[in-house]
């Protein structure tokens, strides 16, 4: 009892960030320009592999972004606003020591990101309307696939580039003192943008193959890119709230597997999941401890036990077949407590 079992090893890391903003405001016409600049430093200890040298060498790694933020309002009710900025932001420290050994991944990049929105607000004592559009361009992002998985030879990707374009809407009206009625839409197309190299690691984290990824033009996986959503809330007796949520998902692509997209000629897209939709209701309580403001909730997810899958892995032929996934939980109950200080 108490032994080590193959895994002892860990994570040091120390950051640092200086930001700065400023803002502007007159007449309806609000702005900012915020920017900051990080230094990080990673250090990998392992006193199983390495016992006369546990730690590994510092790797410092510096990054930075600038925003930029604009706000017009057109009157007492409506507003434009837009908001861009470009971000390089530090690799997370699984990918700075990609093999899982105290070696330091070669020819690790930032990661950098360019992205913009413009939207449109409407607001009165009863309604609300938002209405945003994005685009992001994600350049030399790094993924560890098979992470989780088994049964599969982890993969590690680097220098994967991804676009992401969309609009959003959401809705709230109060019908009365007492109830609250709301919608949401999400449409988005979400695509990597290149093919890249990828490091195929056995069960002892070593590297032993290098497959080509081709990936340019698959949609991102393992997240749906159509969401629709109604709610409504209903307060009664002063302190409780009932919501009720319904939310449907579509154009959900199941995860790629660097290892069976080798072939330059298979463009094909990953397998579609099939769509699916959820009702969720949640009763809260609200009253006051200590004399601060204080929430008690009960929930109860997948109210009529929808049976789905919401994620998983694409296969060689890229349908059902050769699919393999993971199905939701069925009707689930979850309860918690919440205290404003």
């Amino acid at each position: 009892v108490g032994d080590i079992i193959k895994v002892n090893n860990g994570a040091i890391i120390n950051f640092g960030n200086l930001f700065g903003q400023v803002e502007y405001s007159n007449h309806g016409i609000s702005a900012f320009l915020a920017g900051s600049v990080n230094a990080s430093w990673f250090q990998r200890y392992d006193h199983y592999n390495y016992t006369s040298e546990p730690l590994s060498q510092v790797v410092s790694m510096t990054g930075w972004d600038i925003k930029l933020g604009m706000n017009y309002n057109i009157n007492e009710f409506n507003n434009i606003y837009l908001n861009c900025g470009y971000f390089s932001r530090v690799p997370y420290f699984k990918y700075v020591f990609g093999t899982f050994t105290n070696e330091p991944s070669s020819n690790l990049q930032n990661e950098k990101i360019r992205t913009a929105e413009l939207g449109y607000g409407y607001r009165n004592n009863s309604t609300r309307v938002l209405l945003n559009t994005y685009y992001t361009y994600w350049e030399d992002r790094s993924l560890l696939a098979n992470e989780y998985n088994q049964f599969l030879l982890p993969v590690m990707i680097r220098g994967l580039d991804a676009q992401h374009l969309g609009i959003e809407l959401e809705a709230q009206q109060y019908l009365g003192k007492y109830l609250r009625i709301g919608m949401l839409l999400s449409f988005g197309d979400w695509q990597w943008k290149n093919d890249v190299s990828a490091e195929v690691l056995n069960r002892d984290n070593v590297v032993t193959d290098t497959v080509e990824f081709y990936a340019d033009g698959l949609y991102v996986g393992d997240a749906p890119m159509l969401q629709l959503g109604l709610n409504g809330t209903l307060t009664f007796l002063k302190q409780f709230d009932l919501t009720l949520n319904w939310l449907y998902y579509d154009r959900l692509y199941a995860d790629s597997n660097p290892v069976q997209r080798t072939d330059p000629d298979d463009r094909a897209q990953s397998f579609r999941l099939p769509s699916y939709h959820m009702v969720d209701l949640h009763l809260g309580f609200s009253f006051s401890l200590f004399n601060r403001p204080a929430l008690l909730q009960a929930s109860c997810y997948n109210l009529l036990n929808s049976k789905h899958i919401i994620r998983g892995l694409d296969g060689p032929t890229h349908d059902v077949n050769s699919f393999t996934g993971f199905w939701d939980f069925g009707i689930n109950f979850g309860f918690g407590m919440k205290v404003s200080f």
